[in-house]
């Protein structure tokens, strides 16, 4: 156990307390440098080893768990933590070979799972929801009121982003990027090529967020074809693999970027 304090601790203000599990040195700097100054933070390297001197001490108020691969913790361990801390926030921080794990395992809630690069938006808001500043995400939310958590307020209210035509058949994936991109409810959704066509024609303003996945012979006709519609707008495409030669092709087919979905541009 390794326990990491502020300089600041010895003000009178109490700490909130974090414990982080299995978490790497990035995730630990990052939340010392960019957090409260009456944030104190102990560290365990395994959920075990957590599950066994919690009682040690005080409980945490949020509970932070690294998971680099799909099925690290097996269900009886994670009820354990949940018995042993029942009102603990939680959050699950996600790496890269887990990216699938909100879709395709229901071990956590899909409330407490976050994507490694949202890792630090995530802790910034579960902070403001302990220091009262802000509601609760409840342990039951769906994944379209997850993306409201994370995005929604995550410019001042009076800023209404950017409207966008935004093409996915993910339809979550979709309704996401409207959120974040633009607070108005004013962007465009589409779910089919040929409906798109239309749509950029009608609207030669709005920017274009294009999802490449899946890549299907007959969509990449689609945008060999429509290469002109695309072009003269700012556009941008996002993969689930960004190799090179889809970022060569990409351009060719006339967005600006191609974009990983780990990792998409704020």
């Amino acid at each position: 156990m390794l326990k990491i304090s502020s300089l600041h601790n010895m003000e009178t203000e109490t700490a909130l307390r974090l414990s982080t599990i299995a978490a790497d040195s990035h995730l630990l700097e990052s939340a010392l440098a960019n957090f409260p100054q009456q944030l104190e933070i102990t560290s365990y390297p395994q959920l075990d080893d957590f599950l066994a001197t919690v009682h040690e001490s005080s409980y945490p108020q949020l509970i932070l768990i690294s998971q680099t691969r799909c099925d690290q913790y097996n269900r009886s361990t994670i009820n354990q933590l949940l018995d042993r801390c029942p009102l603990a926030r939680f959050l699950v921080v996600l790496g890269p070979l887990c990216a699938a794990e909100r879709r395709t395992r229901n071990q956590w809630p899909v409330a407490w799972m976050v994507p490694e690069w949202a890792f630090l938006q995530r802790l910034q808001r579960e902070i403001e929801v302990l220091s009262d500043q802000r509601p609760a995400l409840p342990v039951t939310a769906s994944l379209e009121e997850v993306a409201r958590f994370d995005f929604e307020s995550s410019a001042p209210q009076k800023h209404l982003g950017e409207a966008a035509i935004i093409f996915s058949p993910d339809a979550i994936w979709a309704k996401t990027m409207a959120l974040i991109k633009d607070q108005s409810d004013s962007s465009i959704v589409c779910h089919n090529p040929h409906n798109l066509t239309k749509t950029l024609t009608d609207h030669p303003e709005l920017p274009l967020i294009f999802d490449l996945d899946p890549l299907t012979s007959d969509l990449k006709v689609w945008l060999k074809s429509n290469r002109t519609l695309i072009a003269q707008r700012s556009s941008l495409a996002f993969c689930n693999w960004r190799s090179q030669r889809l970022i060569e092709n990409s351009k060719a087919w006339g967005f600006q970027d191609c974009c990983c979905k780990l990792a998409p541009p704020l």
